[in-house]
């Protein structure tokens, strides 16, 4: 008997602008939680411990992002990454300490929140933010090869969907494009659907 724990489902919201943010945080109130691209939130979520209704996901809003340098020093944006701050040539050329620390307090994510961060990005249509979170995984399973395959055809790169889902068959030789909605449960059927059509794209057998 296989023994699941399910995380309390909670409606996703992925605004692009400011004021579309601002305007789902006051229409939810108390039951609404804010996720800037970090993961750590997926755990607490697991645990119970955060309860939300609603996650309000504010990392594809451009105009939070970016590093400026300026005549006072450098603009870091509030949802710049502690990667991009570590990496960027200004900071690391004039304020090495601070790209130093941005190294040291980044949170790795486990196997199962980079899953969770490509299942999000995908149903967000953010196809590349998807594959890099699986490609940082060293352990490869059954839905990573599910989620590479179907971001990479979304994408048109069909010959990296293919390969997925050959990698895929190697692990399960008998899977089937029906078998995706039996062993794990969609609270959206047009999320079920979404990932399902770039299979389709991508050659896995129904």
């Amino acid at each position: 008997m296989i023994i699941r724990d399910v995380m309390p489902a909670f409606e996703l919201y992925q605004p692009t602008q400011l004021r579309d943010a601002f305007a789902l945080l006051d229409r939810f109130g108390k039951d609404a939680w804010k996720m800037a691209g970090g993961y750590d939130s997926l755990s607490w979520f697991k645990d119970r411990i955060k309860r939300p209704k609603a996650v309000v996901d504010i990392s594809g809003i451009a105009e939070l992002k970016g590093i400026r340098e300026t005549a006072d020093g450098v603009e870091i944006g509030a949802l710049e990454t502690l990667t991009t701050i570590e990496r960027h040539p200004v900071i690391k050329a004039k304020y090495r300490v601070l790209a130093d620390a941005a190294a040291k307090v980044a949170a790795p994510q486990t196997v199962e929140e980079r899953l969770y961060a490509s299942t999000l990005a995908i149903n967000g249509g953010k196809y590349e933010e998807a594959i890099q979170a699986i490609n940082r995984v060293t352990d490869f399973r059954l839905w990573h090869c599910l989620y590479l395959a179907s971001a990479h055809a979304h994408l048109g790169l069909m010959e990296q969907a293919r390969a997925s889902v050959e990698r895929l068959l190697q692990i399960h030789p008998d899977f089937r494009l029906s078998q995706v909605a039996l062993i794990e449960p969609f609270r959206d059927p047009a999320d079920l659907a979404h990932l399902t059509d770039g299979l389709h794209r991508a050659g896995l057998p129904e």
